[in-house]
């Protein structure tokens, strides 16, 4: 029996769906140059769209922009985007590959959720983003590592709920901090199993509060990676022989 949730969530996409009817013959689509924002709900249910280009002078994508465009297989978002909406991507089950640019500092809630076939997001190692949304990527069922910028300060609950292949996750040292390792994998909505690695360059060795453990009981019980293990390796002094 469906809850009340649940069924209006499925008259909102039949309502969509039926709105939109003239729509469904679209597979692709340029919006013009000039323009700054993609309106709120203006795209979603295009279910037959399966491109999308976007002019440079992009700064904004709203809200379910593209919710449920089940067939959108490639998108091109544009440096100079700073905000994602709140289910922009929702239930884009044919989007692959996603690369969010440096300029994005946030990406809001459900934005990217139900996007079964999302194998890879690429950020920028100079990226400006610094929160992820709400259930921002949950049940991308086929997303198996995400690298999360430095720049990150803060990741709502259960960002990568329902990411059931998804097996390693990096993030800076002190995302963990504010989160608490103890807490990490419940509050992103991760398996136990899902390695966390630190990033090794954020390493200091004045400042070892966090990494005893994270480098210590963490890792021999398998959940999070010895990143620094090489980098002491090559720091051990050379051994010498004793004299006979």
């Amino acid at each position: 029996m469906e809850n009340i949730f649940e069924l209006m969530e499925k008259m909102e996409e039949e309502r969509k769906v039926a709105e939109n009817a003239d729509s469904q013959k679209l597979e692709q689509i340029t919006i013009p140059d000039g323009e700054t924002n993609i309106a709120d709900g203006v795209f979603s249910y295009h279910g037959n769209l399966k491109q999308v280009n976007m002019p440079n002078s992009l700064t904004s994508i709203g809200n379910r922009a593209f919710l449920g465009c089940i067939n959108l297989t490639q998108i091109n978002i544009p440096e100079g985007v700073s905000s994602i909406g709140s289910q922009t991507f929702f239930l884009c089950k044919g989007l692959k590959e996603i690369t969010i640019p440096s300029s994005v500092t946030s990406i809001a809630d459900n934005a990217f959720s139900r996007c079964n076939s999302l194998e890879k997001i690429i950020m920028s190692k100079d990226s400006k983003l610094t929160s992820i949304g709400v259930m921002a990527f949950s049940d991308c069922s086929n997303l198996r590592q995400i690298n999360i910028p430095e720049s990150v300060t803060s990741i709502a609950d259960r960002a990568f709920s329902g990411c059931i292949n998804l097996k390693k996750i990096n993030i800076s040292k002190s995302l963990v901090q504010s989160i608490g390792e103890d807490n990490i994998h419940e509050k992103l909505g991760l398996d136990l199993s899902v390695k966390i690695s630190v990033y090794e360059n954020e390493l200091n060795s004045d400042k070892k509060d966090v990494f005893d453990k994270l480098n210590g009981e963490k890792n021999s019980a398998g959940v999070f990676d010895k990143i620094n293990n090489e980098k002491n390796e090559k720091e051990k002094p050379p051994q010498t022989k004793e004299p006979r």
